[in-house]
Order: structure tokens, then sequence, then C-alpha cells
């Protein structure tokens, strides 16, 4: 009988043990907010109280939480002493490019205190992701216009005006020619200028795209046709990839399949093509920080992915300028 009573009362022992530590143990997990346009960014926020002594283990997250929820980034765990308790924060940076609503699980931490060892976690968080509302209030979708014909008298005259140009054309290359021959001259001078690197070109279509401030003067279509138009560009001459002649999903499909960038870029260049397509074809109003955003994105893009001219390439191109300045 002794035994069993010993046993009882080193069983109660235990348990009440375990309960006097559970209450010393508080786990609160939060978002800075429950509702998300497509693409922004968040923090999921814990916050553990525990004893001193107390060991937490805190659940580590690859590239996502779930599918549909990215981790872009963790920061270091924050710990601070008081009245005998450790309180330890941490803020995971998330985002999600998936519309609807995302039910982030229970999320576990180890537990270990002297000879115990347990885990603890968190309720299930929701959070809402939307679309880029459409305004549809502004302007009603028009019909489609049917093709317009040309005045038959055009039509007429069309071929006499292509054939007077082709003669004028011919009769001042003859004159050229002979006016070439006579001085003993090279009928062509081709001078071949170094061409300039991608990004090169891009930075100061960039530079003069922001100082026109054209979404300031609420000219927004215009801004981000022309900032879709200077990414392709440079997405042409730096990867060779016919982006003018491509719809956003092909190009979008193209880094993705073949990896030329880093998620992050890619990240900046889907969210610089989708919303430029929002605008041109949804007729979708950006906020000003949405569109400050697009072109921060284009100078990033540009900057992350560049191609680095080596010293003597540039000192090659230095000597060719020269050369061509000299000549003219």
């Amino acid at each position: 009988m002794s035994k069993i009573r010993n046993l009882i009362l080193l069983s109660i022992s235990v348990l009440m043990t375990n309960l006097s530590i559970s209450q010393n143990i508080t786990l609160n997990a939060f978002l800075d907010t429950n509702h998300i346009l497509i693409g922004d960014q968040i923090n999921l926020n814990f916050e553990i109280t525990c004893p001193e002594n107390a060991k937490i283990v805190f659940p580590f997250f690859k590239d996502t939480i779930i599918k549909e929820v990215e981790v872009v980034s963790q920061s270091k765990i924050d710990t601070s002493l008081a009245n005998g308790l450790m309180t330890l924060k941490q803020k995971i940076l998330l985002t999600s490019f998936d519309s609807g609503v995302h039910t982030i699980p229970a999320l576990y931490f180890k537990l270990n205190i002297d000879t115990l060892t347990d885990t603890i976690s968190s309720y299930p968080l929701y959070l809402n992701v939307y679309t880029v509302p459409i305004d549809t209030t502004q302007q009603a979708i028009m019909d489609i216009k049917q093709p317009y014909d040309a005045p038959i008298t055009f039509k007429e005259i069309l071929p006499y005006i292509i054939y007077s140009l082709l003669a004028i054309l011919i009769i001042f290359a003859v004159y050229y020619v002979i006016k070439k021959l006579k001085k003993n001259e090279p009928i062509l001078k081709v001078i071949s200028k170094p061409k300039e690197p991608a990004h090169v070109i891009a930075i100061r279509e960039l530079d003069k795209l922001k100082e026109s401030k054209l979404w300031q003067q609420n000219k927004t279509k215009a801004y981000h046709s022309e900032l879709s138009e200077i990414v392709r560009k440079y997405i042409e001459n730096r990867f060779n990839v016919m982006a003018l002649e491509q719809t956003t999903e092909e190009i979008l499909l193209a880094f993705k399949k073949y990896s030329f960038v880093e998620h992050s870029t890619y990240e900046n260049l889907y969210q610089i093509l989708q919303l430029a397509d929002l605008v041109k074809f949804a007729k979708v109003n950006p906020l000003p920080d949405e569109n400050d955003i697009s072109i921060k994105n284009a100078y990033l893009f540009v900057h992350e992915t560049k191609l680095e001219v080596k010293p003597e390439e540039q000192n090659q191109i230095t000597e060719q300028e020269k050369i061509n300045e000299n000549v003219e």
C-alpha cells in the first residue's frame, strides 16, 4: 500500500509542477492585418513569455508557410528578461500572389524546462488576399467598333503617290552616287559605334520617365505603358527574349521555366507587368504608392540582372568612341 501511495503522490507532484509551469507560459501569434492586396507584404508576429530557464525551439520556414503564402524573410529572435520571466519575439515577413482567404494552420513550438519536454501551439490565422479592384463607375465598357473603310478616292490615288515617291528616291540616289564618284569619295560611310549595354539604355529611359511625372499628371495609362515597354526592351537586349512580341504571361513563363533570375527579382518583374496590364486593359486606377513601386521595381530588376562590362571591354568601347569622334 505504501508503494502505491508514494506513486500516487509522485504523479500528483509532477502534474502540479506541469500545471505551475504551463501557467507561466503564453504564446501569442498574430498578423499585422488580415486583409492585403495581392503582392503586398505583412508580418506574422510571435511573442512567447516563459520562465528564464526555459528553452523554446521556434518553427523554421523555407519558402512558404502554406502553398498560397510565401515567406520573404525571417527576423532574428529578440530576447528580453523581466521579473524572472523571459520574452521571445520574432517577425516572419509574408506575401501572397493568390487571391482568396488562406488559413495559416496552428504552428508548433518545442518547449524544454529542466526535465520537462512539451509542445505549445498557436491558433490558426486567416489571411484575406484581394486583387486590385476595378473601378467600373468611371467609364462604361464600350462595344467593339467596326473596321473603318478609307475613302475610295484615297485608294485610287495611293498607287500614284507611291510611284512618285519611288521615282524621287531613285533620282536622288542616282544624283548622290554620281556626285560621290566624281569626288572619288566612298558612296557609303559606315561608322560602327559600340552598342550600349542594355542596362545603360534602360536606366536612361527610366530616368526620363521618372522626370516626366506622367502619373502625377493623371496620365497613368501612358506611364505604365511606357514603363512596360522600357522593361520589355531591356529584356530583349539583355536576355534575347522577344518580349515586345510576347504577352505578359509568356514572358513570366519563360523567366520561371529557365530560371533567368532569382525569385525576388522575378516577383518585381511580375508586379511591373501585371499592374501595367491591369491599367491598360482593365482600366484600373492604381494608388500613388503602386505607381511609385512599379518604377522602383523596374530599377531593381535592371540593377539585379544587368550584365557587367569587363574592364578590357570598357577600354575598347572608350577607344572606339574616340575614333568615331575624330571621323565625324
